[in-house]
């Protein structure tokens, strides 16, 4: 599954799942950590039926030789992984060689209209007050929906001096002022 960090891929994956999952990410390790990182990950997917996914491929770390060896491991775990296991990037993954179907699927940035939404979800009952903010907001930042939360809890703890003030039911949101305060800091 192919798309920017903070899209939704791993929530995808376990919705489509029904089930929930258990994700790795290579792209975050050195090559000499691959290999005992996935077997630790495969055994701990053999004691739990959660969909197996692996984020960060793009990212598999090294020189080439490293990079190509990575890949090779990667590519012998899955398909000794006897279901479908979700490969996660940021953008296509051209030389996987592995035995198992292949199926892209992209996931992109969400359109004008669904960035508005997903800001006025992020403002809180503000939005109304907001409508050529949101407006500027969602032309502005074309954001993931990962993004714009992100964006909300920064502005708003740094609107209240990196307190993180502004919690409501365990999420940090940002208000009407520190959304055009963001505008403006620019």
């Amino acid at each position: 599954i192919e798309g920017k960090p903070g899209s939704g891929r791993r929530t995808s994956v376990a919705r489509a799942a029904q089930r929930p999952a258990l994700a790795t990410d290579v792209g975050r390790l050195a090559t000499r950590d691959i290999e005992p990182m996935l077997a630790a990950w495969r055994g701990e997917l053999a004691l739990v039926g959660f969909v197996p996914v692996v984020a960060g491929v793009e990212g598999l770390p090294g020189s080439d030789v490293d990079t190509a060896r990575a890949r090779q491991l990667l590519a012998s775990v899955v398909d000794s992984i006897p279901t479908t296991v979700a490969l996660l990037s940021a953008q296509a993954v051209e030389d996987l060689e592995l035995r198992k179907p292949i199926v892209r699927r992209a996931i992109p940035t969400p359109s004008l209209e669904t960035r508005k939404r997903l800001w006025a979800a992020a403002l809180a009952g503000d939005s109304d007050a907001l409508s050529n903010d949101l407006e500027t907001a969602a032309l502005r930042f074309q954001l993931t929906p990962g993004g714009i939360i992100a964006c909300s809890w920064s502005a708003t703890a740094g609107a209240n001096g990196g307190s993180g003030g502004g919690m409501r039911g365990g999420l940090s949101l940002i208000t009407g002022p520190v959304l055009r305060s963001a505008f403006r800091s620019e």
